[in-house]
């Protein structure tokens, strides 16, 4: 009688080959696969990735990302012997996936946009760089000298804004 029931217990009981997937869906990391979404069909103002999946919207939504000059500006200033070390962000407003790409291109034409700065920060004063005002003119200059190097690359300027993520006068 045992054996019996002990028999009839593992004639019920599915093979141990899709725990994995039986662990997922019981702690709700993936649905059941009643509950997967089934994508109906898709409006014409949709866009549609690589695979023929509809984008979600949020990734379209422009949103303001920064891509951060990775080695910081140092220099001294003409009239004393002053130094300054300044670090320096690009900001980009375009959807996830547009900026996405840019930042890897501004990451990788780097080195092309480094030099370009750099000689908008030669002869900048300690004045320029206290004052609200010579700050504000300079990171001005900054933005229009990126993004004319940005087409010179046949990129877009795209650059939206130049800010200062870190400033030491020593």
């Amino acid at each position: 009688m045992v054996a019996g029931g002990f028999s009839a217990g593992h004639i019920s009981v599915q093979g141990q080959s899709d725990r994995l997937t039986a662990y997922r869906i019981e702690h709700g990391l993936i649905p059941e696969p009643a509950e997967a979404p089934v994508i109906a069909e898709v409006a014409a103002d949709v866009q549609l990735d690589a695979n023929g999946q509809p984008i979600a919207p949020s990734l379209l939504l422009p949103s303001y990302r920064y891509f951060e000059i990775p080695v910081p500006f140092t220099g001294n200033f003409d009239t004393s012997k002053r130094l300054y070390k300044l670090q320096l962000a690009l900001s980009i407003h375009q959807s996830t996936w547009e900026s996405d790409a840019t930042i890897a291109k501004l990451e990788e034409f780097e080195p092309q946009i480094r030099p370009v700065i750099v000689t908008a920060l030669i002869g900048v004063s300690e004045e320029t760089l206290r004052s609200r005002e010579g700050r504000q003119a300079l990171l001005a200059q900054i933005l229009i000298a990126v993004n004319d190097q940005l087409i010179k690359l046949e990129l877009k300027p795209v650059i939206e804004d130049v800010v200062i993520t870190d400033l030491a006068l020593t």
